[in-house]
């Protein structure tokens, strides 16, 4: 008697067993986008349409990333074209806008900052 044979696994297959590939990440990014949108307008002007959500810590920090208190949600405009009101274009003005309306988060992102810090200047330092 043979053994029958195992089926070939599809890319997609292989992808969803492997608990730390690529689709599992962005899989968790959709959801915590819909999380952080969920709010229905932009904090800081209002608007209820075309929304994005923000990290407050960069993306690439992973320990973080998926934290509800790492994003909020804004507006196309105010998140990326708004020279006076965007994160991106003006972080100063942005930082003192979260120290005011987010003190909580603004003092949590600090302190997890720090601490990313402190670990990185330890491993390489």
């Amino acid at each position: 008697m043979t053994k029958p044979k195992k089926p070939k696994l599809t890319k997609l297959a292989k992808r969803v067993r492997d608990p730390n590939s690529r689709y599992w990440l962005l899989r968790a990014d959709a959801a915590w986008s819909r999380v952080i949108r969920s709010g229905g307008k932009c904090e800081i002007c209002g608007q209820t349409k075309l929304l994005n959500a923000h990290h407050i810590l960069p993306r690439e920090l992973l320990t973080w990333r998926h934290e509800p208190w790492n994003g909020l949600c804004l507006c196309a405009r105010c998140h990326k074209w708004d020279p006076t009101v965007s994160p991106h274009l003006n972080p100063i003005w942005f930082e003192r806008w979260l120290m005011t309306h987010r003190r909580a988060d603004y003092t949590y992102a600090l302190l997890a900052w720090a601490a990313f810090a402190l670990l990185a200047a330890y491993a390489y330092g």
